[in-house]
């Protein structure tokens, strides 16, 4: 298996909350049960209804109140309004809130890359895309699959994670990228940056040390100033100028 920076090795044991980040090191996180995520989408579905709810009983007042008459139309709107919110509020929220509905925000959830970073706003899409089968088959997913992934957390590489569990602090932002780069080295980085120090045996300097000789190799200007600095994760940090968010 080949990381975003070129390397390879082979596959460690896992276990249930550990996933593979960059050169195939076990990297634990907090996995959401299904029962803790069925709990937070239960909440969203709450919120979801009385948006529906609430819609409906605006187009229906304007209808009455020019002396129209509901019809069948209406039943119609009603349903198409539920799905096209429905798709909206789950995908518009998560990529609005960095990876959280109301629900997921609730119950202290958060959608994240299969690196422990933030997924793309394509990946939200594909995600939301297959909620209305995972209403059927989602918790036998989760309860079977060993990251506890639906279907469409499958199709768009994610998971969903207890967000800072233990009164942690968030993990580091990173305002800034070299050309090039999208959301799989990017999730990489961030996810080494707020782990790499809890990484046993020294691997999390080991992999700071390799992105910083492919930044060397390739986007020099990025390490501007850490030329003095021993720590490799100290010198990323300055590199993306990645601060922990508030």
């Amino acid at each position: 298996m080949t990381d975003p920076f070129g390397g390879a090795s082979g596959r460690p044991a896992v276990g249930r909350d550990t996933v593979l980040t960059v050169d195939n090191v076990a990297l634990e996180l907090p996995l959401a049960s299904a029962a803790t995520r069925s709990l937070a989408a239960f909440v969203d579905y709450l919120v979801l209804v009385t948006l529906v709810l609430l819609t409906l009983g605006v187009v229906l007042g304007v209808l009455l109140a020019v002396g129209g008459e509901p019809g069948l139309w209406a039943l119609a709107f009603g349903v198409l309004g539920f799905f096209f919110l429905h798709w909206t509020y789950f995908a518009g929220s998560e990529i609005a809130m960095d990876g959280q509905t109301l629900g997921k925000r609730l119950l202290g959830l958060r959608v994240v890359t299969r690196e422990g970073g933030t997924p793309s706003a394509g990946a939200v899409v594909l995600r939301t895309v297959l909620r209305d089968v995972d209403l059927i088959m989602g918790i036998l997913w989760m309860i079977f699959d060993r990251l506890g992934r639906r279907l469409g957390d499958l199709a768009g590489s994610t998971l969903v994670v207890h967000d800072h569990p233990g009164g942690a602090e968030e993990g580091p932002m990173l305002h800034r990228l070299p050309p090039g780069w999208g959301a799989a080295e990017a999730a990489t980085v961030e996810a080494l940056l707020a782990r790499g120090q809890e990484l046993a045996d020294g691997r999390g300097e080991i992999l700071a040390r390799r992105v910083r000789q492919h930044l060397s190799r390739n986007h020099p200007e990025m390490l501007a100033g850490t030329e003095h600095l021993n720590s490799s994760l100290a010198a990323l940090r300055i590199a993306f100028e990645a601060m922990d968010a508030a």
